[in-house]
Order: C-alpha cells, then sequence, then structure tokens
C-alpha cells in the first residue's frame, strides 16, 4: 500500500474495516506526517512577513526539514504494512511436527524483529521534529502558534503509539535481552519527546489562554 496515494475517505474505509493493514502502526506514522505537516504549515505562514525577518532563513530550513520528515514518516506508514504480512503468515505456518515447529519460530522471530524496527525507528524519527518545534515558538508566526501546539501533540501521540508496538512485538522475541534493550531506548525516547514537547504545547497554552 501506498498511504500517500490514499483519499482520506478511501484510508478511513480501509482503516475501519477487517483488513489486515492499515493498523495502528499506520495510524501512528500518520499522526506523526500531520505533525511535520502543521511545522511546515506554520512555516509557509511565517515566510515572507517583514516581522519575521531576521528568522527568515532559519524558518525557511525548518520548512524544508519538515518537509522531508513528512515523507518519511508517510514511509513508515508503509512500512509498518509491509513488516506486519510476514508477521501474519509466519502464525498460519504448520506446527504439527517438530520440523516445522522450528521453521515456524525462526521466520516468526524475524518477522517480529523487522516489525518492532519500523516503530522504534518511527519514535527515532520523531526526535527530529523536538528542535523544530521548539524554534518555532519563539521564530513562527504567532497566528498559528496554536497549530504548533496541535503538531506537537500529533509528534506525542504518533510516539506514544509507536511505543505500544514496540512492545507487541518484543513481548515475544525470544532474545529477552534485545527486547529490554530496545524497549528501554525506545521508552527514553519517548518520555524525552513528551517532556519537551510538552513544554512546548504548556507554553503556547499560556499564549493563547491568555488571563
Amino acid at each position: 500500500m501506498e498511504t500517500g496515494k490514499y483519499i482520506i475517505n478511501d484510508y478511513l474505509d480501509e482503516l475501519s474495516s477487517k483488513a489486515a493493514v492499515p493498523g495502528g502502526g499506520g495510524v501512528a506514522a500518520l499522526s506523526a506526517a500531520l505533525g511535520a505537516s502543521l511545522a511546515s504549515m506554520v512555516c509557509s505562514l511565517t515566510i515572507g512577513k517583514e516581522k519575521y525577518k531576521e528568522y527568515e532563513a532559519e524558518v525557511i530550513e525548518i520548512k524544508q526539514q519538515a518537509l522531508e520528515l513528512q515523507e518519511s514518516f508517510l514511509k513508515f506508514a508503509d512500512d509498518d504494512a509491509h513488516a506486519f504480512l510476514p508477521l501474519s503468515k509466519a502464525y498460519s505456518m504448520p506446527r504439527k511436527t517438530d520440523e516445522e515447529k522450528a521453521a515456524r519460530s525462526q521466520v516468526m522471530q524475524q518477522a517480529l524483529i523487522a516489525a518492532a524496527e519500523v516503530p522504534f525507528n518511527l519514535i527515532k524519527t520523531c526526535t527530529a521534529t523536538i528542535e523544530m518545534y521548539e524554534a518555532l515558538l519563539t521564530k513562527g508566526s504567532t497566528l498559528a502558534i496554536s497549530d504548533v501546539a496541535v503538531g506537537a501533540e500529533m509528534i506525542i501521540t504518533a510516539a506514544s503509539s509507536a511505543l505500544l508496538n514496540v512492545y507487541i512485538n518484543t513481548k515475544l522475541f525470544a532474545d529477552k535481552q534485545s527486547a529490554a534493550e530496545m524497549n528501554q531506548t525506545a521508552e527514553g525516547l519517548v518520555k524525552e519527546i513528551k517532556e519537551r514537547l510538552g513544554n512546548v504545547i504548556e507554553q503556547v497554552k499560556i499564549k493563547v489562554k491568555g488571563s
């Protein structure tokens, strides 16, 4: 599947059906893509404005980064779908004999590792948005300040959701040390994302809520 080519209603229809993909992993990646798109929008509303002229070069760079991240996040949505299919096939492999059980286990472990790496890498990529949003908090157009917070919320949602998809795969790893290490690293990254982007969101709340 190519998530970027879906008409939104078609995507939602497919998502709400009993089809194997898209699922939660794809939605997590799409959430991140939406967050990156909002960052790009804030940049577009800032570039060319005399009030923000001193920041223009930096904001142009942020916009380019946001667009690149948007494409990366959409690719993660497709990668998630591609990683799930081998895993679903592994579950249906025969396991009557010891040989069949061994073959199934080997295929299953390879598929689980591949399936876990997609959300794990999505989380790592989400960290690339942190400085971008921190910069837009003060250098983006105040007319779009609420969109900075909404975009940050989408990134937090994406990372938190991706962590669940890491867990669902690592819990079945035969190599428990590798599972624990991946979980620990992912948790640390998500914690940083939540703390730093959460701070961005709180600062936006102060600005938009007023007294």
